[in-house]
């Protein structure tokens, strides 16, 4: 089987099941949880992920590192992908639960990308711009990255705005280029 199908096999799954029992939300916050740790512990990553190491260890170890806060529910499913030796799939299985969710909720990511840290009112003053423009809530998701000299790039699902300083002078550059 396809290894996308399997992940999105399983996240439709448990999407269904959250949605039924009307704990989406909790679900979606437990697993930007895992997902976190699986991003930003290595050793939890290498654990889970290795085949070496026996399903029980591994829910020991989940259960442990998660006993509260987490649903009934999102414990028994990753149990179940731990025992079904799917572990390798769960951060896929995750990310296609998460769009899922953001599908359903009407959650548009947006990241934002300036040269420096942007104040808060103006940060505030984008969200709200953009949500007004695509009617959609607003997950904003900024990057720094001083190569671009200044002003902003905005990245909305496939779309790409760019008022970057970089880009204003690329563009000066091919028109002179040109000429």
């Amino acid at each position: 089987m396809n290894d996308s199908k399997i992940s999105v096999r399983y996240a439709k799954a448990l999407f269904d099941l959250a949605r039924d029992k009307k704990i989406l939300d909790q679900v979606s916050h437990d697993l930007l949880i895992i997902k976190n740790n699986l991003d930003t512990v290595f050793e939890f990553r290498e654990v889970i992920n290795s085949p070496i190491i026996a399903p029980s260890v591994k829910n020991k170890i989940v259960k442990s590192t998660f006993e509260f806060g987490i649903n009934s529910l999102t414990k028994d499913f990753v149990e179940l992908i731990l025992n079904k030796k799917r572990e390798f799939y769960l951060q896929d299985i995750i990310r296609n639960f998460l769009d899922s969710y953001k599908k359903e909720k009407n959650i548009k990511t947006v990241v934002l990308t300036s040269a420096i840290e942007i104040g808060s009112a103006y940060r505030e003053k984008i969200k709200n711009t953009i949500k007004q423009q695509l009617k959609a809530d607003i997950e904003l998701v900024e990057k720094i990255d001083g190569k671009i000299l200044g002003g902003i790039i905005l990245r909305i699902d496939n779309q790409q705005f760019d008022s970057s300083v970089l880009a204003k002078l690329s563009k000066i550059r091919r028109e002179i280029a040109s000429n």
